[in-house]
């Protein structure tokens, strides 16, 4: 059976052979974590975009002047917010890294409020003209669908609706919060030294 002193001893050199993460490449990491994040969102809104476009180009019938007027509402809608996301990812990537950390702790929470800003106005606007733009197409899609597929539509685009305003609600807030880990992080690293 060990004694007090052998068992003190393996746990201190558990502890040593299991040194702390350095804070600056754990900061590094979720910084490089959120940047992959917003790449993805824009390659997604992209997507989004560019099958709008081609649809548009597509069935252009100037006939159906709310048809075209709603789907590029809808194009406009996802061509601003990649717009927002590309401006903000290089406002993110201008944080510099080699300055104070209370001069790096204030760039973090600035660009903390841009992106609340954007959370709490820019996106439920957008995603209110977004739906408006759909609404628009209906009147045409329910002369030119049969009634099945013209039911299907609709039906199929409110649950599709709630749910994605529910994953963009569920990843806001885990950037946020991601976002508002890092400035305490720093603000720790801060308070520490």
């Amino acid at each position: 059976m060990k004694t007090f002193e052998q068992l003190s001893q393996s746990w201190q050199q558990q502890e040593a052979s299991h040194p702390e993460q350095d804070p600056t490449s754990a900061l590094k990491t979720r910084v490089q974590y959120i940047m992959q994040k917003k790449r993805v969102t824009q390659i997604v809104l992209a997507v989004a975009l560019t099958v709008l476009v081609a649809y548009l180009v597509w069935t252009f019938n100037a006939d159906h002047p709310s048809f075209i007027l709603g789907l590029m509402l809808m194009i406009l809608c996802l061509a601003i917010r990649i717009l927002m996301e590309w401006r903000s990812v290089r406002r993110f990537s201008q944080v510099q890294w080699g300055l104070s950390l209370e001069a790096h702790h204030q760039q973090m929470i600035s660009y903390h409020r841009h992106r609340l800003r954007i959370h709490q106005w820019y996106t439920p606007i957008l995603l209110s003209l977004y739906w408006m733009g759909f609404v628009m197409l209906i009147p045409t899609l329910h002369r030119y669908l049969s009634d099945f597929w013209f039911q299907y539509t609709w039906i199929s685009s409110i649950p599709i609706a709630v749910f994605l305003v529910g994953w963009i609600a569920y990843q806001i807030r885990r950037e946020l919060q991601m976002i508002n880990s890092i400035a305490q992080d720093v603000l720790k690293v801060i308070q520490e030294q």
